[in-house]
């Protein structure tokens, strides 16, 4: 075996000119892994940066990437001269009854599709599947 491969687990050899190949595609993907991470990141960061800024710094002709200083302003003017907590209950209760109607007729309509067999259970159960990997958007 010459200098230029690299044995590994018996019958298999890899040249050094493939490793690298190998070592360029673990050094791109990590790359884009972190851009798209960096992507991701920055808009939650840029939200919960701006929750923490008085007023007079977000509304400035240049950007900070770091608040000058930490005020909850922006969080007691939503609690409390708005009617935000009277909203908040209302979609609480209004949530938790749409889930508890919609939870007793998912599962009975679950027991149907389990329990007995009938000429359009595929067919059904294919459409739920659809609906569930498509956006919401789409159905609307």
């Amino acid at each position: 075996m010459s200098k230029a491969t690299l044995s590994m687990k018996g019958n298999c050899s890899v040249s050094s000119a493939t490793r690298a190949g190998l070592n360029w595609v673990r050094v791109r993907t990590g790359a884009a892994g972190i851009v798209f991470g960096i992507v991701w990141f920055f808009p939650v960061y840029w939200m919960t940066v701006t929750a923490f800024k008085p007023s007079d710094e977000i509304m400035t002709a240049t950007t900070a990437f770091m608040p000058k200083r930490l005020s909850l302003e922006n969080f007691r003017s939503a609690m409390f001269q708005t009617a935000f907590l009277i909203n908040l209950k209302n979609s609480v209760v209004v949530t938790f009854f749409a889930v508890l109607v919609s939870a007793f007729f998912e599962f009975f309509a679950c027991a149907a599709l389990t329990l007995y067999r009938f000429k359009s259970r595929r067919v059904i159960m294919v459409l739920i599947l659809a609906m569930q990997m498509l956006p919401g958007v789409f159905w609307t």
